[in-house]
């Protein structure tokens, strides 16, 4: 079947967040500028879910509904097909999201007097759960060269070991940066957990947007011991642009851990066409999925290509996983509101400024690339003759 990854269908006045966010910013916009912030795609939903949505509602009462074992075999099939590892119903949650679960979690497995270890820069919930907890919250900045990211093993063990430190939120693949842990980076990182009493988070919502040419490595495939010390936030929102319908799947690896989840008030209610695009998506989207990597790939290289050319200032660190563009606008010499002010009313580019990533992502972008191709170059364009204004 031929997908059609080169049509962005118009997302105006049909309450898109990141559309209203832009358009109420500059509602004099042209038409063909499109928004590069939040993850969710500029391309419509793949037909085999869209028909699958379609035939349920067609066929079925709307009412509460329990995931079915068929849904849960889906969920099963897929993690040991895409990502390597067996999964039972019995280790599966329902979520309507992972960040409210990232909140939940927080909130059950610290105390009042504890902390959260976060790497940084990473996706901005990961600070609002430890906020809204009222938690400590503890940053370990990557090593970044040259828009390369790498770890710091021995200060980020330096942190774990603290005593107030009990919980850490690791974001593979990760967001912002595009970077995928290799599975000796994440060996170490879940040893250095288990081995001083720190539960580990693994936020693996990405983890089907993995670029051709790049291998993921899912906590899931990790040692017993290691696992069991280890929640896994997995979802079809990202990979299949499901966000809307709210359905996420947390797999824990230890019954009492996830007893404690539920029992402490980490239950979510998901809705019943958000079951049934997950069960959809798993089953019979898979080759929509893959088309949708070789677009992303595509248009990676299309920025890179670009930049190298036109826009030799900026630099893009390596996308491994995700649709989004991690760029180095530092030597533009702007501030976070100059460069942000800049980027909108020079450039039309309504992207997510690297301050909101934490300290350690100012001076970049976020660019999110899962759109046309033309829409891309357009946008690229604009941003050479802005840049060229100065």
């Amino acid at each position: 079947m031929k997908y059609d990854f080169e049509h962005a269908p118009s997302r105006r006045n049909t309450g898109s967040y990141k559309w209203e966010i832009m358009l109420s910013e500059n509602p004099e916009l042209p038409a063909d500028v499109l928004p590069y912030s939040i993850a969710d795609m500029e391309f419509i939903t793949a037909p085999e879910i869209r028909n699958g949505l379609c035939e349920y509602i067609q066929k079925n009462v709307l009412g509460y509904t329990f995931a079915t074992d068929d849904y849960y075999d889906s969920v099963s099939r897929w993690m040991l097909r895409r990502h390597g590892f067996p999964v039972s119903k019995e280790q599966v949650l329902l979520c309507d999201g992972v960040v409210p679960a990232l909140d939940a979690a927080v909130r059950i497995f610290t105390k009042p007097d504890e902390a959260v270890l976060v790497p940084t820069p990473v996706y901005y919930p990961f600070f609002s759960a430890v906020e809204k907890s009222r938690r400590t919250l503890v940053t370990c900045d990557l090593i970044e060269k040259n828009g390369i990211y790498s770890f710091d093993f021995d200060y980020f063990e330096a942190l774990a070991s603290r005593e107030d430190v009990t919980l850490c939120i690791l974001s593979n693949p990760h967001n912002p940066i595009g970077k995928i842990y290799t599975k000796e980076e994440l060996v170490r990182i879940a040893t250095i957990c288990h081995d001083h009493g720190v539960y580990l988070i693994c936020d693996e919502i990405h983890n089907d947007l993995i670029l051709p040419s790049y291998q993921f490595v899912s906590s899931g495939t990790l040692p017993d011991d290691l696992k069991k010390n280890i929640m896994l936030c997995t979802a079809p929102s990202k990979t299949f642009n499901l966000a809307g319908l709210a359905c996420s799947n947390l797999i824990f690896f230890d019954p009492d851990r996830k007893d404690m989840y539920q029992q402490e008030g980490g239950s979510h209610n998901v809705n019943v066409l958000g079951l049934i695009a997950c069960r959809t998506a798993y089953d019979t989207a898979e080759p929509w999925l893959d088309a949708l990597r070789n677009v992303l790939d595509e248009n990676r290289k299309t920025v890179e290509a670009y930049l190298s050319k036109e826009l030799p200032m900026l630099h893009a660190s390596p996308l491994m996983g995700t649709y989004l563009m991690w760029i180095d606008f530092r030597k533009l010499g702007m501030d976070a509101g100059s460069l942000k002010k800049f980027l909108r009313e020079k450039a039309f580019l309504f992207s997510d400024e690297g301050d909101m990533f934490g300290k350690a992502g100012e001076g970049f972008v976020r660019i999110n690339i899962a759109c046309p191709k033309a829409a891309l170059l357009s946008m690229l364009c604009r941003l050479k003759e802005a840049i060229q204004s100065l």
